[in-house]
């Protein structure tokens, strides 16, 4: 991942686990390698950044297992994890674990990132005029590679809130005349979602104010005939008068 994404985060870290767009973790920013077992164990305590039941982790990662058969998995887990490392990845207190303190994980960073975004009024949330990164990692699924039943509701937190993040970017960008950036955001968001309009009208309002009135007609076209070949739908009134006057339907 680009390094770009933690320009705003002045901490010192010694180790950084990434998750979005795939499983990375750097010590002294060199990569390490991990089986994939412990790369497991490594991404759920980073998903639960309080203290988290062992017997409880190995239940969510083994659930067809017996608990000593669990016990086992986990201390192999965890001791792979610390001797490819070189340092404590994981602390323990008593029966509970969590990942050691100065571990970063580039989700947790993100999920607050966006949900300032979301949540801030323009004036209190100012979009940098350089390249910060945000479109980019917002368009990163996180662990898109891994089948796991236990990530589903986490990636689909994380889908949901990147969604409402970048159509927000769409709308301070095309508010501050940054045509460009806007389309992205706005295609980032319609990448995630395809039905959802929200993010179909941030992309025809950004075509409107280029003077792309084609452009504008054109995507509202191919929205409403995905709308009506995939879920028998039609556009909202809402959606219709963003190309009323430029389109005589």
């Amino acid at each position: 991942m680009n390094n770009s994404v933690y320009a705003h985060d002045t901490r010192c870290t010694r180790i950084s686990l990434h998750l979005l767009g795939g499983f990375s973790i750097a010590a002294d920013g060199h990569q390490v390698r991990l089986p994939f077992s412990a790369q497991r164990v490594l991404a759920a305590l980073a998903l639960r950044p309080t203290l988290c039941d062992r017997m409880q982790l190995g239940g969510i990662l083994y659930p067809q297992g017996r608990q000593n058969q669990i016990s086992a998995s986990l201390r192999s887990a965890l001791w792979r994890a610390k001797r490819e490392v070189g340092e404590p990845l994981i602390e323990s207190h008593g029966p509970r674990l969590r990942l050691a303190q100065d571990v970063t994980v580039d989700l947790q960073y993100w999920l607050h990132r966006a949900r300032a975004l979301t949540s801030a009024s323009k004036a209190e949330y100012q979009i940098g005029k350089g390249d910060d990164g945000e479109v980019e990692v917002l368009s990163q699924e996180l662990l898109p590679t891994w089948g796991e039943e236990w990530l589903l509701l986490d990636q689909q937190r994380w889908d949901q809130l990147r969604l409402h993040a970048l159509e927000r970017l769409a709308e301070r960008f095309l508010e501050d005349g940054r045509h460009m950036e806007a389309l992205e955001a706005g295609l980032a968001a319609v990448s995630i979602e395809p039905y959802r309009e929200s993010a179909h009208r941030a992309l025809i309002r950004t075509f409107i104010a280029e003077g792309n009135s084609a452009s504008a007609v054109a995507h509202y076209q191919r929205y409403r005939r995905l709308l009506t070949n995939e879920l028998g739908l039609r556009p909202t009134s809402q959606m219709k008068a963003l190309v009323d006057g430029l389109t005589r339907e």
